[in-house]
């Protein structure tokens, strides 16, 4: 809540006549204003709080490890591991994360840095880099530039075309040949993952060298980030965990090395507490140079709107309260974590968590409710979680779902009525068809993923519409032809 300055105005006008009402004004007003954006700090946040409620929330949404580290005026407050990793053995500061998304604050700094040393131009097009990179739509590709991918407002869809799991870098960035753009270079903000395999890949031919070599060059060693890898074969990383109609269960899913860039780098909260130092200084690390501070500004300047934020390069430009909060959050079939930075208080917070979703729900995933929490109570808020955790919305999402593919069983044991016309006899077997093809056709042209890729994330829900599917068009489909047969033999 900030001063309230027309109060305190009205104070000193009576400074003459009341001096005890200034005084008076004067503490009221610094009791009651936090101190986000006045020059000093919120009180020193309590460790084993946030130990604690991190705990709670883990037990509530069934999550079998989790990993935070917490910032606080620059330096480490929390760093600590909770519950088991897929080996069953205790999650530690060091136990190993895959990254989803987050990769991509990685690839802007990697890139960035290469553009301070004049390898790459931020208005470079991407055919000046990479001539034979194509869309569906030529004139588009020929004006994409390098910012606009860190941006997010290359125009790319969210649906375009992926090369398979083991295809490397250059393939997947050739398989958007056949994507049709969903708008025009900085039109608007589209998030969608092959922009930073593109830029990536523009590193790559701009360095003659593979971008996980530049990235661990550039980015991994000068930082000492000795529990970041690459790829899977450079060390151990334990399974994660799907959820399988809310509860846990290991999943040994492949690697896809060709999407570093964007989804598949490997940390520990142990790295990530030095990477978010970093992010939170001017560019320097440990007597090093390796961002200029602008360049810093500029990587974390959000540049235009979407999704409630601005996106930035490699972070979204939020806020908490009054203050500035950069966060960017990963979601696989198998891991999730957000992490979050608060500039104007040296703070920052990471939530790592070994199990996840790719259904769609109406609730925050915990690692992304718990680090939202954990950065307002860092502004000062308090420390709380809201009524409906992830883990009661799950099973209730299911019970539901149990209910409506119940539902559809319902012909087995019941009849039609025979004072039903022939009109309704016919048109509700026709809409449950409808219906039933909407299920086959909607959810990959709503969530952007294919069949293949919602069974690797989701296989609980493929399972349940195919039953829905199943069961609706089958009977269906005989009460249809049961009613023409009817109606022929009349």
């Amino acid at each position: 809540m900030p001063v309230d300055f027309q109060n305190l105005m009205t104070c000193l006008r009576q400074w003459h006549s009341n001096l005890l009402v200034i005084v008076l004004c004067a503490v009221v007003s610094l009791a009651v204003s936090p101190a986000l954006g006045q020059g000093s700090l919120p009180e020193r946040p309590d460790p084993a709080a946030i130990a604690a409620h991190v705990s709670a929330a883990l037990a509530r949404d069934r999550v079998p490890g989790a990993s935070v580290a917490v910032i606080w005026e620059n330096e480490v407050l929390l760093l600590d591991g909770f519950g088991t990793d897929g080996d069953d053995q205790p999650v530690t500061p060091h136990t190993r994360f895959r990254l989803g998304s987050m990769s991509k604050a990685f690839t802007a700094l990697a890139v960035m840095r290469a553009v301070e040393a004049g390898v790459l131009s931020l208005d470079a097009t991407v055919h000046s880099v990479l001539p034979d990179f194509a869309l569906a739509n030529p004139e588009t590709a020929a004006r994409i530039t390098l910012r606009q991918l860190l941006a997010q407002t290359s125009g790319i869809p969210r649906t375009a075309p992926r090369a398979g799991v083991d295809a490397p870098l250059a393939e997947h960035v050739a398989a958007l040949a056949r994507a049709e753009p969903a708008a025009r270079p900085g039109e608007r903000h589209i998030y969608v993952s092959p922009n930073y395999l593109v830029a990536a890949r523009m590193l790559e031919v701009a360095e003659g060298n593979s971008f996980a070599d530049i990235l661990a060059d550039t980015v991994l060693a000068p930082l000492g980030l000795n529990d970041t890898l690459v790829t899977a074969a450079d060390g151990h990383l334990a399974t994660g965990y799907r959820y399988w109609f809310g509860f846990p269960f290991p999943a040994d899913l492949p690697e896809e090395p060709g999407r570093l860039a964007t989804a598949s780098l490997i940390s520990s909260t142990a790295d990530l507490a030095r990477f978010l130092r970093f992010q939170l200084g001017d560019g320097s690390w440990e007597g090093e140079r390796l961002l200029s501070p602008s360049a810093m500004a500029q990587m974390h300047r959000g540049t235009v709107e979407g999704d409630g934020f601005r996106y930035a390069m490699g972070w979204r430009d939020g806020r908490i309260g009054p203050t500035q909060a950069l966060h960017h959050g990963g979601i696989l079939p198998d891991f999730r974590g957000k992490m979050i930075l608060i500039p104007d208080l040296g703070a920052a917070v990471v939530v790592l968590t070994n199990a996840s979703t790719l259904m769609p729900l109406p609730a925050k995933p915990t690692s992304h409710r718990l680090a939202d929490e954990i950065a307002a109570y860092l502004a000062g808020e308090p420390l709380a979680s809201g009524t409906l955790t992830f883990g009661a919305v799950v099973l209730v999402v299911w019970a539901g779902l149990a209910l409506l593919l119940a539902g559809q069983a319902k012909p087995i044991w019941s009849r039609p009525s025979a004072t039903i016309g022939a009109w309704r006899r016919l048109s509700s077997p026709i809409l449950d068809l409808a219906v039933a093809a909407g299920l086959v056709a909607g959810p990959p042209l709503l969530l952007g993923l294919s069949w293949p890729d919602l069974w690797t994330g989701s296989p609980d829900l493929v399972i349940w519409t195919g039953a829905m599917v199943c069961l609706a068009a089958g009977f269906r489909v005989l009460e249809l032809w049961k009613f023409f047969s009817r109606r022929r033999t009349l």
